[in-house]
């Protein structure tokens, strides 16, 4: 027996056949009893050949034949033979999953399995393919030759992702090595700056507690430290950096100044080396809203005194007095341009400047009244005027300026049997105001005034020709602020006080004969009882006040006067001054 290759030339060997007997000659009869036939090229030869059939790869085939022999008389016994036909060993495929690349973010890839080799002729390769590595973007049990993925789309900046492939194939004997293929995803560049917001801030500080605000970034950055934050008006006292935010600690420097918080352009870094944005600055409003209306209040109270102090006597429209005389007069702290003394008079005048300071807040006020009577008549004037003023005020912790104006009719009546005199007017007028804290930007806003006077003033004669007259004057004032949106974009509620006033006055003509000159002595004394209401101005107060004058006769037709008054004794907080000087000249 003998084993063959596949297609391989074979030859039978019957040589060792014997007859036996000496001078015989043997005859061959070879015939196949088995297996794919095939043809012998003589099948009565001793080694007849034949060529074996071709078999697949890893199989075989038995072929059987069968010799018998003759040596002319009888024949042999027969004698068998088994050819064993190999098909051709098995060469394992090989697998190629191409070559590695990279792709960019999002791109459509294709895997290319190819030049795979099933490295035996007539083969046909299957193919697996499966994913090793990466987020998963290959379907499981994909069999195609080059299947066809999308990567994934990866956000800027990220560094690079690897997907790891593994390719297998089979020649139907068996499955190859595994070849591995890696793709390189890119996402693009980084070029966008990280963005920063603050929160968590309150509206509005007390200028005590400190103020706690979060800081985020759009993406993790590196360097920011408490340098890269501005803060006006405060300053940053704890700085904690947490995994995704900072949060920082601020103490106000006062109570009444806004917090403005920011963190600066290019503080901080992203991974790829892009500075972050500015951030939008977050204001902490301070108490504003209460020191303005504290402050205003306070203004409005000491302008609302100073305008009934400024108010002119209209009583002596119809007291004893020259009718046409002129009067100019000019002072440091008050003064009076009269162009009237008497009822016959059309058109006036009075101007007057003050000085307050009560409890540390000062102020300087300019009042000037112009008017005219409508109706004349000897025991009745009825006119109507208008009443400008300018007041400064310096207050704790800001400056406020106005100017505004009041107009309104008035009246003076005297009793025809009785030296009394009564006068009344009612004014209303607006204000413009100027505030600005210290520091800071200047706000404006408005305001509404009334004022209404009533006054009654009589004469007593007494002895060597002293003549006393007593006065009561009683003055209500409305004076409302309008409300207004300030600097710091935080609305200031309107706000308003109201002002009672009565003044009892006492006033003395004191005539003297000096050889030179003759002069006129008056001296008065006052109280005054106020009070005033608003939303932080709730008290009543009450005043002394003195007040010394001279006229002196230069002729028959010029005279000086001067005069110096104090409003303030018993009140301790208040000081009122001003003085004048008056030259009198009739015609």
């Amino acid at each position: 027996d003998q084993s063959v290759a596949s297609g391989a030339g074979v030859t039978l060997n019957g040589s060792a056949s014997d007859a036996n007997d000496v001078g015989q000659v043997l005859t061959y009869s070879w015939l196949q009893t088995g297996g794919v036939s095939v043809t012998l090229n003589d099948g009565t030869v001793a080694s007849p050949a034949f060529t074996a059939p071709v078999v697949a790869i890893s199989d075989s085939e038995i072929l059987t034949f069968r010799l018998i022999v003759n040596d002319g008389f009888v024949d042999s016994t027969l004698d068998t033979v088994a050819i064993t036909v190999n098909g051709p060993v098995n060469t394992p495929p090989t697998a190629d999953a191409g070559s590695d690349r990279s792709v960019a973010s999002g791109a459509g890839v294709t895997l290319n399995g190819s030049a795979s080799d099933a490295n035996d002729v007539g083969q046909m390769l299957t193919y697996s393919w499966i994913q090793t590595g990466g987020i998963s973007v290959l379907p499981s049990g994909s069999t195609a030759q080059n299947p066809a993925i999308t990567v994934p789309d990866f956000p800027a900046g990220q560094p690079p992702h690897v997907l790891t492939f593994e390719l297998t194939v089979n020649d139907g004997f068996e499955d190859s090595l595994v070849s591995t293929v890696t793709v390189t995803v890119n996402p693009p560049a980084d070029i966008t700056r990280p963005t920063v917001t603050l929160s968590g801030a309150p509206s509005m500080h007390d200028g005590n507690t400190l103020i706690s605000l979060r800081i985020e970034f759009s993406e993790v950055v590196t360097g920011f430290a408490p340098e890269d934050i501005d803060v006006q008006n405060g300053n940053v006292v704890a700085f904690a950096n947490y995994v995704t935010h900072h949060q920082i600690l601020i103490r106000p420097q006062n109570a009444a100044q806004a917090v403005v918080v920011s963190v600066v352009e290019n503080g901080a870094e992203d991974l790829s080396g892009n500075g972050n944005e500015a951030s939008a600055p977050v204001s902490i409003s301070g108490n504003s809203v209460e020191t303005t209306q504290r402050e205003v209040d306070e203004f409005l109270k000491q302008r609302g005194m100073l305008l009934t102090r400024a108010q002119p006597n209209l009583s002596r429209f119809l007291s004893s007095g020259t009718p046409g005389s002129f009067a100019l007069n000019g002072s440091a702290t008050r003064g009076h341009l009269n162009f009237a003394t008497g009822s016959d008079a059309r058109v006036w005048t009075n101007a007057m400047g003050i000085w307050s300071d009560e409890d540390g807040q000062k102020q300087s006020y300019a009042h000037l009244a112009l008017g005219s009577h409508i109706l004349t008549t000897d025991t009745l004037v009825i006119g109507a005027m208008a009443q400008f003023d300018r007041a400064d005020s310096t207050l704790t912790d800001s400056r406020i300026e106005s100017t505004g104006y009041l107009i309104g009719p008035y009246f003076v009546a005297r009793l025809s049997k009785q030296p009394l005199i009564f006068s009344g007017s009612l004014l209303h007028g607006r204000t413009k105001n100027d505030r600005t804290p210290t520091g800071q930007p200047t706000d404006q806003f408005d305001s509404t005034r009334t004022l209404a006077t009533l006054g009654v003033e009589g004469s007593v004669d007494l002895e060597r020709g002293i003549r006393m007259i007593p006065s009561l004057d009683v003055f209500y004032l409305n004076d409302k602020r309008h409300a207004y949106v300030d600097s710091a974009n935080t609305t200031i509620p309107e706000q308003e006080i109201t002002q009672s006033t009565a003044r009892l006055g006492l006033g003395f003509e004191i005539p003297l004969a000096l050889e030179t000159a003759d002069v006129l002595l008056t001296p008065g004394i006052s109280a005054s009882f106020s009070d005033t209401r608003g939303a932080f101005s709730n008290e009543s107060s009450s005043q002394w006040g003195a007040e010394m004058g001279a006229v002196l006769a230069l002729s028959d037709k010029a005279s000086i006067t001067v005069d110096v008054f104090y409003d303030g004794i018993g009140d301790s907080t208040t000081d009122i001054y001003g003085g004048s000087l008056l030259f009198e000249l009739k015609f």
